[in-house]
Order: C-alpha cells, then sequence, then structure tokens
C-alpha cells in the first residue's frame, strides 16, 4: 500500500515537472516570437521610413516652390497620400511598442485649449470636405494649463475625431471636456467626449471595435479604409495616462466615445514661467558649419535642400568619410548623424569622436595619421550629434544617447524638426557665440604643422564626388578629370616659377585659381592648404621673403602627386584615340582653331532660348566645364568666357541679336584683365537689364557677402552641385529686373 502510494506521488511529481517544464517551454516560444514579431515590426518601420522620407520632405520641398495647376495637385494628392501612409506606419509602430512595453509617456507643461484647438485645426479640412460641422466645448472651471503628455493625449483625440468624421456623412462632430472631479492636491482627471451624428455602432459589436484590426463590421474596411488599429491604441494610451475608454452608440443614432485621463495641474505662475517669449526660429542661429552623415544620397540631398538657405551644409555616406571631413581644416558646428550605415555606422563614429574629445581609449582602431588629426580637431570639445535615423523604437532611442548622441530626430522629419533640434543644442548656441574667433593663434599653427599627414588625395575620391555632386556619366568624368590634370599642372608649374621670381601677387593668383580647382573636385583639404598659399603669398608680397610658402607649394604638390600619377596612366592608354579622333574631325570639318586666338566661336550665343541660356565666366576651364554639365543637366544652355573681355563680346553678340543670355555667373576672382567687379560693371553698361550671379570660392569675398551693391542678383559658393545650383540660378531668374535709371 505504501509503495503504490509512493509509485503514484512520484507519477505526479513527474507529471508536474513535465507541465512545468512545458509550460516553460510555451512562455519562453511565446516570449520568442513576440519579441520576433516586435523586431519584423522595427524592421519594416526602419525600411519604410527611409524611402517615406525622401518622399515626404522632397514633396514639402516642391510645394514650398508654390506649383499652380495639375503640378500643385499631383503634389497635394502625393503629400495627401504619403501622409495616410505615415499614419499607418506609426499605428503599426505604436502598437508594437505597447505590446513591447516600450510606450512610454513624457511629461511636460502644456495649454489645454491650444491642444484642442491644434486637433480641431489638423481635422477641420477632412470635415469641411464632408460638410460637416466640427468644434469643441470646454467647461467654465477647467484650469488652463496641466503637466502630461499632451502629444499623446493630441494622437487620442485626432484617432477619435477621425473616426467619426469618416463614419459621419451629415451633421457634425464635436469635442467636449468637463472635470471628472475636484481638483486634488497633485492632479485630477477629466473627461473628454467625441460626439458625432454618423452611422452608429451595434451594442454586440462595441467591445469588439477596441481589439487590435477589427472594425465594427468586416464592410467598413472595404467602404471607409483604415487598419482597424486607431481605437485600440487609443485606449491603450489612455490607460497608460489612469483613465478608460467606453463607447455609448446606436444604430443610425450617431456615437459619443468617452474618456478619462489623470493629469497634474499647472499654476498660472509655473505657466507664466514655462510661457516665456522664445527667439523666433529664424533669429536663433546664425549660419552653421552643418556636417550630414547618411549613406542614403536622397536623404543627404534632401537634409540639404532643407537647411542650405540658412546654413552651410558638408556631406559624408559613411561613419568613416565623416571622420576624415571632421579631420581636415573646416571647423563643424553640428552632425546630422544616421545610425545604420555601411564601413562605420552611426554609433560607431560618435563613440569615437566621444572618446578622441574626452582623450579615451578608441572603441574601434582607426588610422593613427587620422586618429591625430582629429584629437588636433576634436579634443576638450563636445561636437553636438543628432541622431537622424528611421529606427523609432525606444531602445533605438536609448542606445544613441547611451553611444554620446545629443538628440534624435526620427525619419521621416520635417524642416522644422531638424531646426529646432539645432536650437535645442546648447553647444551649438555656445559656438555661435563665438563664431567670429574661428581658431585661437597657436591652434592655427598647430594646423599648419599637421598640413603633411593629410591623407594625399586620390583618382577614386575625385571620381566619386565628382559623380555625387555632378550628372556626368563615367565618360564625362573622364574627360573632366583629363582638363582638370592638365590645367593644375600647369598652374602648380605656375607657382613653382612665379616663387623662385618672387612674384607674390602673381602666386597668390595661381593659388586661387587651384583653390577653386581644387574645391570643385572634392579635395577640401588640400584646397584649405591652397589657401594658405595664397594668404601667405598676400602677407610675403609686402615683407619680399619667401617664408613658409615653398613648404607649402611642397604639400601641395605631395598631396596631389598620387592623384595625378594614377590619372596619366590613366590617360596614357587613351591619347592617342582621341589625337586620332581630333585629327579626323579636323580634317572633316576644316574647323580646327589657330593656337593662340584669342576667342573661340560660341554660336550657342545667338542661337539659344533666352530664357534658357546662360553665361559662364571662369578662367578655370575645368570649373567651367563642370558648371555647363551641372546647368545643362538642370535643362539650360550654357555658353562659357574665360575673361572679362570675351564675356562683354559674347554677350554683345547675343544682345545685337535679339536673345540676350538670361543670365551670367561671373567669378569673383579673374587673375587676367577685367575683375569679377569690373565685368559686371562694364556688362550693366552693355545691358542694365542684365541677371548676374557672383560665384567664388571664397565665402567672405565681398562679392559674395555685398553682391547687390555690385550689381548681382545672388551668390553662389563653390563647389558647383546640382541643387545649389538649380536654387541659386532659379532664384536670381525669378528675381524682377533691375529698371534701366537705376545702372
Amino acid at each position: 500500500m505504501i509503495a503504490q502510494i509512493q509509485g503514484r506521488d512520484k507519477d505526479l511529481e513527474d507529471q508536474v515537472q513535465r507541465r512545468t517544464h512545458d509550460l516553460l517551454m510555451a512562455k519562453e516560444a511565446a516570449e520568442a516570437a513576440n519579441q520576433a514579431k516586435s523586431a519584423f515590426l522595427a524592421n519594416m518601420s526602419h525600411e519604410i521610413r527611409t524611402p517615406m522620407n525622401a518622399i515626404i520632405g522632397m514633396t514639402r520641398l516642391a510645394l514650398d516652390l508654390e506649383p499652380e495647376g495639375k503640378l500643385l495637385h499631383f503634389l497635394r494628392a502625393v503629400q495627401t497620400s504619403a501622409d495616410s501612409l505615415l499614419v499607418i506606419l506609426q499605428d503599426i509602430l505604436d502598437l508594437s511598442k505597447i505590446e513591447a512595453g516600450q510606450l512610454i509617456l513624457h511629461s511636460q507643461i502644456f495649454q489645454l485649449r491650444r491642444v484642442l484647438e491644434n486637433v480641431i485645426s489638423t481635422m477641420n479640412i477632412p470635415a469641411l470636405e464632408k460638410g460637416l460641422a466640427l468644434y469643441y466645448v470646454v467647461a467654465d472651471d477647467i484650469p488652463r494649463a496641466y503637466r502630461g503628455d499632451d502629444l499623446r493625449l493630441r494622437q487620442v483625440l485626432i484617432n477619435l475625431v477621425g473616426n467619426a468624421i469618416k463614419f459621419t456623412e451629415s451633421g457634425q462632430v464635436d469635442i467636449a471636456v468637463s472635470p471628472m472631479e475636484a481638483a486634488m492636491d497633485e492632479g485630477c482627471s477629466l473627461l473628454f467626449s467625441v460626439h458625432d451624428t454618423g452611422i452608429g455602432i451595434a451594442s454586440e459589436q462595441q467591445e469588439r471595435i477596441f481589439n487590435a484590426f477589427e472594425q465594427a463590421d468586416g464592410s467598413y474596411v472595404r467602404k471607409y479604409g483604415g487598419t482597424g488599429l486607431g481605437l485600440a491604441i487609443s485606449k491603450e494610451l489612455v490607460e497608460l495616462m489612469g483613465g478608460t475608454l467606453w463607447v455609448e452608440s446606436d444604430l443610425g443614432m450617431g456615437s459619443t466615445f468617452y474618456f478619462t485621463v489623470r493629469l497634474e495641474r499647472v499654476t498660472d505662475e509655473e505657466l507664466a514661467k514655462h510661457t516665456a517669449p522664445s527667439m523666433p526660429l529664424d533669429a536663433a542661429m546664425s549660419s552653421l558649419n552643418i556636417l550630414v552623415v547618411d549613406d542614403n544620397d536622397v536623404n543627404r540631398d534632401l537634409v540639404q535642400l532643407m537647411l542650405e538657405k540658412d546654413h552651410r551644409i558638408s556631406a559624408a555616406a559613411d561613419g568613416m568619410e565623416a571622420l576624415q571631413l571632421l579631420a581636415g581644416p573646416k571647423r563643424f558646428d553640428c552632425v546630422l548623424m544616421d545610425v545604420q550605415m555601411p564601413i562605420m555606422d552611426g554609433l560607431t563614429v560618435t563613440r569615437i569622436i566621444r572618446a578622441i574629445e574626452q582623450g579615451k581609449p578608441l572603441p574601434k582602431t582607426i588610422d593613427t595619421d587620422l586618429q591625430k588629426r582629429l584629437a588636433l580637431r576634436l579634443g576638450g570639445g563636445s561636437l553636438p550629434i543628432i541622431a537622424m535615423t528611421a529606427h523609432a523604437m525606444s531602445d533605438d532611442q536609448r542606445m544613441c544617447l547611451e553611444a554620446g548622441m545629443d538628440d534624435y530626430v526620427t525619419k521621416p522629419f520635417q524642416p522644422e524638426q531638424l531646426y529646432m533640434a539645432l536650437i535645442n543644442q546648447p553647444q551649438v548656441n555656445r559656438q555661435q557665440a563665438d563664431s567670429t574667433v574661428e581658431m585661437l593663434p597657436e591652434r592655427t599653427q598647430e594646423l599648419e604643422n599637421s598640413i603633411a599627414p593629410f591623407d594625399p588625395a586620390t583618382l577614386e575620391e575625385v571620381r566619386l564626388f565628382l559623380q555625387r555632386s555632378s550628372c556626368l556619366d563615367a565618360e564625362q568624368v573622364e574627360r573632366a578629370l583629363a582638363t582638370f590634370r592638365q590645367n593644375l599642372l600647369c598652374l602648380l608649374d605656375d607657382c613653382t616659377r612665379t616663387l623662385a621670381q618672387k612674384d607674390f601677387k602673381q602666386l597668390a593668383e595661381s593659388g586661387h585659381t587651384i583653390k577653386g580647382s581644387l574645391l570643385q573636385a572634392g579635395l577640401e583639404r588640400w584646397a584649405w592648404v591652397a589657401q594658405q598659399l595664397v594668404d601667405q603669398s598676400n602677407l610675403q608680397a609686402q615683407e619680399k621673403d619667401a617664408g613658409s610658402l615653398m613648404e607649402l607649394l611642397q604639400s601641395l604638390k605631395q598631396g596631389l602627386r598620387l592623384f595625378l600619377r594614377d590619372l596619366a596612366q590613366t590617360n596614357t592608354s587613351s591619347v592617342a584615340a582621341d589625337a586620332a579622333k581630333s585629327t579626323e574631325v579636323q580634317g572633316a570639318t576644316g574647323t580646327a582653331e589657330t593656337e593662340g586666338e584669342g576667342i573661340a566661336q560660341q554660336p550657342a550665343a545667338v542661337s539659344t532660348q533666352a530664357s534658357k541660356a546662360v553665361l559662364i565666366l571662369d578662367d578655370d576651364p575645368f570649373v567651367s566645364n563642370m558648371a555647363s554639365s551641372v546647368l545643362e543637366h538642370l535643362g539650360y544652355q550654357p555658353t562659357t568666357a574665360s575673361s572679362g573681355e570675351e564675356a562683354l563680346l559674347i554677350y554683345e553678340q547675343a544682345l545685337r541679336a535679339g536673345e540676350p543670355y538670361a543670365l551670367v555667373i561671373v567669378d569673383a576672382n579673374l587673375p587676367v584683365g577685367m575683375s569679377g567687379a569690373d565685368a559686371a560693371k562694364a556688362l550693366l553698361r552693355l545691358h542694365p537689364q542684365a541677371r548676374l550671379l557672383a560665384c567664388s570660392g571664397d565665402r567672405e569675398d565681398p562679392l559674395m557677402t555685398d553682391f547687390r551693391s555690385f550689381g548681382f542678383r545672388g551668390a553662389l559658393a563653390k563647389p558647383y552641385t546640382i541643387s545649389a545650383m538649380g536654387k541659386a540660378v532659379a532664384a536670381a531668374l525669378h528675381e524682377e529686373p533691375l529698371q534701366s535709371s537705376s545702372t
């Protein structure tokens, strides 16, 4: 008997252990499945948000250009569809956050009526389209301000009002707010109601509608659309805010959704402190040097288009390229950093920057010379870094902040979000206050001494830049590179000769032309060395002493040696073929130019459409060719001139033919003959209605900073890119023409 009891007990224990084990395995499997689902939703959110950022952002920028007619209709349709898709995406992401326990409320002071007015403003257009009245009513004894998550409260109201509008064909939708109970020490509850005169909900369906992916009737999905997530998410949000959500409705009699939330009361004194006058966006910051790091070229262009009106933008396609730029001569005020990138991701590059600033060991090994230059540039500082990512889960935000980033902007974003993220960085404001003091003298000397460790320029680097910044195909890039090499070799020889002759004025002019070419080729760090050569030459013109000029020139030659050598090897195989082709063409046409002829024939000057014809005045053939290629891509018809005298003759020919150029792009620094300012005066004397655009690689040139006083319509900094050129030319062409009497 005892043995039977013991045996039965052991069987029961075994069963309990087996069932416990099975339950544990089932629990782990369920948790794994839930984690897999959350990871899948997060990854899908990232993949969808990246192209959505381009669609929404580019559409917004296109609408800012004030299009008309069908184009305006098409763009608004794209914007509406994109906004709808974003709402669906956000609903799915919110549901994933709720299920993963990652949705966190953020508490801040807000005014209740402003939240309600914002909801009415947002939903008024769809209400008016259906002929519905939309309004709100607030009880008299409701306080002005509360502390809580106003964004999530607004989300619940918009969900409920949106549903009410969707299911109401005539009548009205109204929001009412009343106190749920008397105010207490720490908070109070408010009762919100959203009433409509729509189709109503059957009693047996009223519980189902709060389940995810469900609506009252399957036919509504076909007739009214929607994911069935809005009410489920609203219910979860209301419960997170300490309240409940329910509905009262009858078929054909409309519906009223009620919900309560618990908020903390805010006194008028606290509200007054919180709402102190703030600086307007356009006055909050002067022009910043911003580095945009993103592997998606469309997103890089989008950020540049959003910000370049007020700020100077540089771009990098991955973290390693970003580090190279940060180690260069340009001082950056802020970095907008994508998180997920090839070669080196945003989190890693941020950790490297923070380690270098604090003098700590690096989390990842990088080139020793690069590390030294980064330490020279970043050591002891605190460069603002703003995450700019399609990852939108709270864990992603936590990882960004833990890596050392200062803020977090989720794609897709609007320009206002980027501006607010910049304004909210105290480091940016502090750096702006000191922006007139570029660098301490001893710091400048350190940087000058570090010229030699700059990475040599490479052929692939220049090729890549030309492909990104312009519309050139592979063959056009190689032709541009051949022109660049020939021009650069001549200029370097001129520098060597003029330095030996101690002709510092001519040396400065050659150095300036080299700088412009290097900028257009994307070699910014070596363009900086060329600028040092110009500055030192101007100083030595008074002292008549070569000083450190030879060292600067040798550094420049050494840095460009690898690029010039590789380019020479690449071009060698094609020289004979090009020569043969040139001979064949000349023999067939009989129009070979005479060597030394001052002005090339320009038949296009009198045959182009006046609204599209653009004259480019620049002494550098490489820069002229690049500008021509970009303008052709933008739909314009460019002609080039290498001197002011040549430009005057070409413009006069077009003027006599009755087809003056729509625009003349004038280089500010022309080393031979007329200066840029003199050429502008002469062109305006010839044709007072001429439209002129000043260009230079030096943003501080008087023709750039005070262009209107010289008769220019705008200023465009080198290097030329498609986006920058397009905006500058369009702006100059759309200005009202000057009156003849003003010249």
